[in-house]
């Protein structure tokens, strides 16, 4: 029997080695642009032999838009104009990684296929941190990775394997299987001591119960809700307990950590409430093209960018480029709220369940963006890239059709 795939497949095939190279293995090996941009740019080819023409999208339209003017308003008002070129190319390969995302998406009528690449390698980088990681306090697997991006990458893990996990049957066996990973990715991220991501981890667990199960729970009797509170209760203590007591040093650190929050001493919270003053200040000076992209760091005392996406987008990009960026991102709130309001009046559960979840890993996109910034982070223009291609089916309407059918 011979064994063929598709051109699409193919493309498949290299993205995944793409992916955990990009997010993974060049921190490990060798560390190469032309490696990175040789298996997505062989992806993009065997895609677009696929698709026989090239297939539009608005919003990775607007996106390459925002990248054209922000290369040439750079160039005019840029102090680093090649500092302002690389990272507007990087953010180029981003887009095009979005495209093939969205792509992908479109020709499997899900986004499946995305979402558990994923979290595949963001189990890969959770067993490469519990295996060969290192560090006192907070785990890395590699000096050259941002401990806090790894907390960000199971995050967003674990957002999508709840998501992965509404539609799939409910027996013992998913249940435990599912439940084990998601704590497994949970502890990753409570090793990195990343405040951000163990935050937003936490609401978006408390958010998956609520959009999922939170109906059946309100309607279940008094006795019923009482043992579940307290089964969860107990559960929850005890897995206090052994970490407090297993992982007592890291426990220290993140209670340190997060002691900090409100302190007037803590240098990175200043810091921070300083760049997002000066941001705003730079902006208002040069509103309409900004100080060129990532060009921040050179109207400021601490030589960095502002660390929140919003200021950084205005003051490097000015209101012209937050114009075309902002595009795509209100685009998925209109889809996403479109379809809640039709899928409410036709009876689609389990669409709109996915709908709800979805918009709140949107949210908590959105939210993680007041200290990430969205176009300098692969992880976050890959989940941007997703509900991208959730919101181009929905626009469709083919997962209405398909949960009809």
């Amino acid at each position: 029997m011979r064994f063929k795939i598709t051109l699409c497949q193919a493309s498949k095939l290299i993205f995944i080695v793409y992916m955990f190279y990009e997010m993974a293995l060049r921190r490990l090996f060798v560390d190469s642009n032309a490696l990175s941009y040789g298996m997505l740019f062989i992806a993009l080819l065997l895609q677009l032999m696929y698709d026989k023409r090239i297939k539009s999208n608005t919003n990775i339209t607007m996106l390459l838009a925002f990248f054209v003017i922000s290369l040439g308003s750079s160039y005019i008002v840029a102090v680093d104009y090649r500092r302002a070129a690389v990272y507007l190319f990087l953010f180029l390969k981003y887009v095009l990684m979005a495209h093939l995302v969205i792509r992908y998406s479109d020709v499997d009528k899900d986004i499946d296929f995305a979402v558990k690449l994923f979290i595949a390698v963001a189990l890969f980088i959770a067993i490469l941190v519990i295996t060969v990681g290192y560090g006192e306090y907070r785990l890395t697997y590699s000096e050259d990775v941002n401990v806090n991006g790894i907390g960000v990458t199971m995050m967003f893990g674990i957002a999508f394997l709840l998501y992965y996990f509404i539609d799939k049957p409910k027996n013992i066996l998913n249940t435990i299987v599912y439940i084990s990973l998601t704590l497994f990715l949970l502890y990753i991220t409570m090793r990195t001591v990343s405040k951000k991501a163990i935050i937003g981890s936490l609401l978006l667990l408390v958010l998956w119960f609520i959009v999922c199960y939170g109906k059946a729970f309100k309607n279940m009797g008094v006795v019923k809700r009482t043992i579940i509170l307290v089964f969860l209760g107990i559960v929850a203590y005890f897995s206090y307990q052994w970490f407090i007591n297993e992982r007592s040093s890291v426990y220290q650190y993140l209670l340190f950590r997060f002691g900090r929050l409100n302190a007037n001493d803590n240098g990175s919270t200043q810091e921070r409430l300083y760049l997002i003053k000066e941001g705003f200040a730079q902006f208002l000076d040069n509103p309409i093209i900004g100080v060129g992209f990532n060009n921040f760091r050179y109207h400021n005392m601490y030589n960095t960018y502002s660390h929140c996406f919003y200021i950084e987008l205005l003051v490097c990009c000015g209101l012209t480029g937050a114009a075309l960026f902002f595009i795509p991102l209100l685009n998925v709130i209109r889809c996403f709220t479109y379809e809640l309001r039709v899928s409410k009046l036709s009876g689609y559960y389990l669409l709109r369940t996915k709908c709800k979840y979805l918009l709140c890993i949107y949210f908590g996109l959105l939210l993680l963006a007041v200290t990430q910034i969205i176009f300098y982070e692969f992880e976050l223009m890959y989940c941007l890239a997703v509900l991208f291609g959730y919101a181009c089916l929905l626009r469709q309407g083919y997962l209405r059709d398909a949960e009809t059918r």
